[in-house]
């Protein structure tokens, strides 16, 4: 299921931090508090496999069709007409509980701009075995080391893509208790160019591929990734796909 927010300037241009997830999930879960036991268990809990907590949402990056600018100096992007932002959730009452809160607070806070906020819901599925997908968020597949580095992968390598079904995999046992019913192979789409993304969230930096992939499985499968996201960190705005 999906959340379609669309913010409109009130006092001028929208100047935001290029790395602005951080605040877009803060956005997000200060709308939730209205339901303060689910908001608490999303946060601190989530669904769990094998250690693994995952919180079954993401986001996309947000969006303009108009103008905007960006300021390499200082970090900053601003817009000069209006932003759209994508949430997606497998679970329904996620999605309801934030179109609820915005339907009914039509003005909010995007870092240090006062904006008005329109939700629109969407209910878009995956009907088949093969896609062809494009990031609306960067993916990130990576492996933390024994000394507690992180390594991240590249789309280049195959461990990206093995990373990407495993995480497929324990995201899917999170939620269903089980592996009966999936099947997913990642692969890269045909021609692809790859565009590498080393952003920051709070104070963990993070390097993210935009892109293109081909996602091949059964459809309930491929629908779960595509409500949830591909990768590693969805819920901190990374890994939202729209189908090509």
């Amino acid at each position: 299921m999906q959340l379609i927010l669309t913010f409109s300037q009130t006092d001028g241009p929208v100047t935001l931090s290029l790395a602005s997830s951080w605040m877009l999930q803060g956005l997000l879960y200060h709308a939730l508090s209205s339901d303060p036991g689910y908001s608490d268990f999303l946060h601190n809990q989530g669904y769990t496999d094998s250690g693994r907590r995952f919180k079954l949402f993401g986001f996309s990056e947000l969006q303009t069709t108009g103008r905007y600018c960006v300021n390499h100096a200082d970090r900053t992007i601003t817009y000069f007409s209006d932003i759209t932002l994508e949430v997606r959730s497998i679970q329904p009452y996620f999605i309801g509980l934030l179109f609820s809160h915005f339907s009914s607070h039509p003005t909010v806070r995007l870092g240090d701009n006062t904006v008005t906020v329109r939700a629109r819901l969407g209910d878009d599925h995956i009907f088949t075995d093969r896609i062809r997908v494009r990031t609306l968020s960067p993916a990130a597949a990576y492996r933390t080391e024994e000394n507690g580095y992180t390594t991240y992968f590249s789309p280049e390598e195959e461990r990206f893509y093995r990373a990407v079904e495993a995480g497929a995999r324990r995201k899917w046992r999170s939620y269903y208790g089980n592996d009966d019913g999936f099947s997913v192979i990642v692969e890269p789409a045909e021609d692809c160019r790859f565009v590498c993304r080393k952003t920051k969230f709070k104070s963990t930096f993070i390097t993210a591929w935009h892109g293109e992939f081909i996602l091949a499985g059964n459809a309930q499968t491929l629908d779960f990734l595509y409500q949830t996201g591909i990768g590693s960190k969805n819920s901190e705005g990374f890994g939202l796909v729209s189908t090509i």
